[in-house]
This record gives C-alpha cells, structure tokens and sequence, in this order.
C-alpha cells in the first residue's frame, strides 16, 4: 500500500483518481483549494480511514510532515482566470 497525493483531488478527473486509487488499497492524500473542485466531489470519500483532505493552494509550501510515495498533480484550472482584456 503506497502513500499518494492528488493535488486538485477534488475535482472531476482527480476525485475519480482518488476513488481508484483507494480501490487499489493505496493511502490517499486529497489536496484542493476547491478553486475549481467541490467538496461534493469527495464527500462520500470522507469517512474512509485511507483518505484525507486538505484545503490548501498547492502553489504554497505543505510543510515538512507530508510525504508520499507518489504524487499526482492535477491542480490547475483548465481555463485560467482572465481581466477580461482580450489583448492576451
């Protein structure tokens, strides 16, 4: 059993990551600033000892106490907020 991230884990692609992963019996970090993820994504994940969640940025530093085995990192908008100008 391997210890594994999912950074935008909340999300579409990345909650279904995760329930994959933890029917392979893996530990699964969930990590998601829920920018574009939601909650309701991994809520039937929440109560299962081999899942954890945290809402974080991952454009920020984790601390020293997380580590994995793998990491998956899915965390970025598809399509990146704009101010509007068309200029580019």
């Amino acid at each position: 059993m391997a210890k594994v991230i999912v950074a935008g884990g909340a999300g579409f692609i990345g909650s279904h990551l995760c329930d994959a992963l933890l029917e392979k019996e893996h530990d699964v970090l969930c990590i998601d600033n829920l920018l574009t993820g939601s909650e309701a994504n991994i809520s039937h994940l929440k109560n299962n000892p081999h899942f954890q969640f945290i809402s974080h940025n991952i454009i920020e530093p984790l601390g020293n106490d997380v580590s994995a085995e793998f990491i998956f990192h899915l965390a970025s908008p598809a399509s990146p907020i704009t101010d509007g100008n068309d200029d580019g």
